[in-house]
């Protein structure tokens, strides 16, 4: 697809002994006042046919405000994405993350997939449930999750303040949000999200519920903090 765009950053992967090299371009939008615009990444594997698809490529709803608005690096078997959002739960920003490893010719999207609770909860309602979210979530509630992945991904809503740490179980957050529901509509339906947090930055979903859990009651603003992997 043809998107003129202002190129930010070339980045080439480091030496390879297979001489096997990767470009990761960044960019956005050039055109408009507007400070919100779509920033694109784009992956190529180096060699002879100049026609090549990318490996990997995406567009991101980011408010320009950052010099650059969109960050990268690239190492020998993968990269690393990261822009902020502008078009969160609540329409709230969030930091967009992306990383992926390339396995001869697969391409698999690894940790860190966010880098708070509240932003892996969004990025588990978005994303396809069987490209992402299935993998995201553990098994032992997944048939039950993905009848809520279903139920609230499409839907809009917001969510509360702040996170709730559980202190019987350390690893564990209980994330929650107003979802708005057409039908009972101006009232809205709170629902929860157990998310397992181990360091840096490996999340996965443990349960959803329409109930929140009587361990979770230890407000963790520090949770909601904003954070980088990028120096700014």
């Amino acid at each position: 697809m043809y998107q003129p765009q202002t190129i930010h950053e070339v980045l080439v992967s480091p030496h390879s002994r297979t001489n096997n090299y990767f470009v990761l371009t960044l960019g956005s939008e050039s055109w408009c006042m507007s400070s919100l615009h779509n920033v694109y990444y784009r992956v190529f594997r180096l060699g002879p046919d100049p026609s090549a698809r990318p490996l990997v490529e995406g567009a991101v709803w980011a408010r320009i405000d950052g010099d650059p608005p969109i960050h990268g690096s690239v190492a020998v078997d993968d990269v690393l994405i990261e822009t902020t959002s502008a078009g969160g739960l609540g329409g709230m920003p969030y930091e967009v993350i992306r990383h992926y490893r390339f396995e001869h010719d697969t391409v698999r999207r690894i940790d860190p997939l966010a880098l708070c609770p509240r932003d892996f909860v969004y990025e588990w309602l978005s994303s396809e449930w069987t490209t992402a979210a299935a993998s995201w979530s553990e098994s032992a509630s997944r048939r039950t999750m993905l009848d809520w992945h279903e139920r609230l991904g499409k839907r809009s809503g917001e969510f509360t303040y702040p996170t709730l740490h559980c202190p019987a179980t350390p690893d564990l957050w209980q994330v929650g949000a107003d979802f708005g529901d057409p039908l009972t509509f101006p009232l809205k339906a709170t629902n929860y999200f157990l998310v397992r947090w181990r360091p840096p930055y490996n999340f996965s979903m443990v349960e959803v519920s329409d109930q929140p859990w009587p361990q979770c009651t230890e407000e963790d603003r520090k949770a909601d903090e904003a954070r980088t992997l990028f120096l700014q």
